[in-house]
């Protein structure tokens, strides 16, 4: 039976991240990477029916199966916003670095449909249903001055505002992705996916994907 976990803070996962970035020597360059975001679909008109220890128990379960499924596929869980975990997969060598950003969206849909819903129901609490999106693209890292912040990095880039709005196309228990990101999968996911869309992208229509393949 799953388990809420207790949830990570920024300081932990951004510490965490810092300590990867440094040892990559990525912290003054641009690099490539995949963003990745998960969100819960209509929470904020579900948490408006909870009080807070539901509201605890609903976002903490979610949030920390999430960050546990990031990892589990080579990723790093970057940040918490609300509803919404951020992961970010570095750029390497071959396929398997970019087809885990699918495997591991896919893998989210479907702990969310048949391990954290169910579980979160068996304690008298709303369905969870969740939405992924992930494109691929340069960033870098931003130094933010501030000695109240639990954390001073930041990571810039057009990729995560773009995943950010195709996330906002996506519908329920969808896995939506950029044509970046498509273009750099194996073939065996690439045959997969699905013209979703076209968002406008520096005056050009830059599209976006509907992931429709099976785990």
């Amino acid at each position: 039976m799953l388990k809420p976990l207790v949830l990570k803070t920024k300081r932990s996962i951004l510490g965490e991240v810092r300590k990867e970035l440094k040892k990559k020597r990525l912290e003054n360059s641009i690099f490539g990477l995949a963003v990745l975001y998960s969100d819960i679909r209509y929470s904020t008109k579900i948490a408006t029916t909870l009080k807070p220890f539901e509201q605890k128990m609903y976002y903490e379960t979610f949030l920390n199966e999430m960050i546990s499924i990031i990892e589990d596929f080579g990723g790093y869980p970057f940040k918490t916003t609300g509803d919404c975990v951020i992961g970010f997969f570095l750029e390497e060598h071959g396929f398997q670095w970019c087809d885990n950003v699918i495997l591991c969206g896919l893998m989210m849909i479907e702990v969310v449909k048949n391990n954290i819903s169910p579980y979160l129901q068996s304690k008298g609490l709303p369905k969870l249903e969740c939405r992924i999106a992930a494109d691929y693209g340069e960033a870098q890292i931003i130094k933010l001055y501030s000695q109240k912040l639990p954390f001073n990095l930041e990571v810039v880039g057009n990729v995560m505002n773009i995943a950010a709005k195709i996330l906002s196309r996506a519908e329920t228990n969808q896995m939506f992705i950029g044509q970046n990101l498509a273009e750099l999968i194996h073939t065996e996911y690439r045959v997969h996916c699905e013209h979703a869309g076209n968002l406008q992208f520096n005056s050009e229509n830059y599209k976006f994907f509907k992931v429709n393949y099976k785990i």
